[in-house]
């Protein structure tokens, strides 16, 4: 067994995990990484040590879901740099899939790099996320894989929301809409009926953050989207999801009539 495919059996036993087990084998599936690009090279073995390299980024941003904050930083700085030299062999157009799918993890680890960090920083990290996302979105398309294109449209949504957030600017909470939209022809409310409610309580949150210049077309639909996930997180269901959705309902209404 080689140490790039130790590697990968130690991520999915780990994904199957728990806690400290979990941390610990993510910790080796590193450790088997590293050991394995001791012997592959970019110039004799590329595509192997590509592999070992996106390997190496997955296990690296996966850890940072169970250390301390003061730590994360540095992980991903590191999962940030595998991913960017596994992208130095695979390409859009000789390796797609693997490009595409790379994209979407070096998306990931930026976007986490993002929310730890702080103004311009913070603001550029953001914006580079969503550039990654929307170029996986060139190979991962509805049609080809309808899963991956509405996973991507989703995050691409929130990135957009957070981004609007941190800069106050109306246009990005208006494609943070459009792409959550989007997504809904494939988390349709008979097939996926929590993911639908989630983006129709995300869709309310955005449009109630619009309607704070008291536009009434959009507080109303604001309410509409509020009142759609409600049809799934119901009291008994979701009590404190349906509670949150109750509270801003009702402070919808009270500034339509007064």
């Amino acid at each position: 067994m080689t140490k790039c495919n130790l590697g990968n059996i130690l991520d999915d036993l780990a994904k199957s995990s728990e806690g400290s087990e979990c941390l610990d084998l993510f910790k080796e599936s590193v450790e088997a990484s590293h050991a394995a690009l001791e012997v592959f090279r970019q110039e004799y073995t590329p595509v192997m040590w590509a592999r070992t390299q996106n390997n190496l980024g997955v296990a690296l941003t996966a850890q940072t879901g169970f250390i301390e904050e003061s730590q994360k930083k540095s992980l991903l700085k590191e999962s940030v740099e595998a991913y960017h030299k596994a992208l130095q062999v695979y390409t859009q157009q000789y390796i797609p899939l693997e490009w595409a799918m790379t994209q979407c993890n070096l998306a990931d680890a930026v976007l986490a790099q993002a929310l730890l960090s702080e103004g311009h920083d913070r603001i550029d990290l953001f914006i580079r996320a969503t550039e990654y996302y929307q170029a996986a979105l060139q190979i991962y398309t509805r049609d080809f894989s309808p899963s991956e294109w509405g996973k991507i449209q989703r995050t691409l949504a929130l990135t957009f929301y957070f981004l609007g957030r941190e800069v106050g600017e109306k246009g990005f909470l208006e494609t943070a809409i459009e792409y959550f939209k989007a997504v809904l022809a494939v988390y349709t409310r008979e097939n996926s009926p929590e993911e639908w409610a989630e983006i129709q309580k995300w869709l309310g949150e955005i449009c109630k953050r619009l309607s704070q210049d008291s536009q009434v077309p959009i507080m109303e639909e604001a309410i509409q989207h509020y009142q759609a996930a409600s049809e799934v997180y119901t009291h008994d269901a979701f009590p404190v999801k349906s509670a949150e959705i109750q509270f801003d309902l009702g402070n919808l209404y009270f500034i339509l009539v007064t």
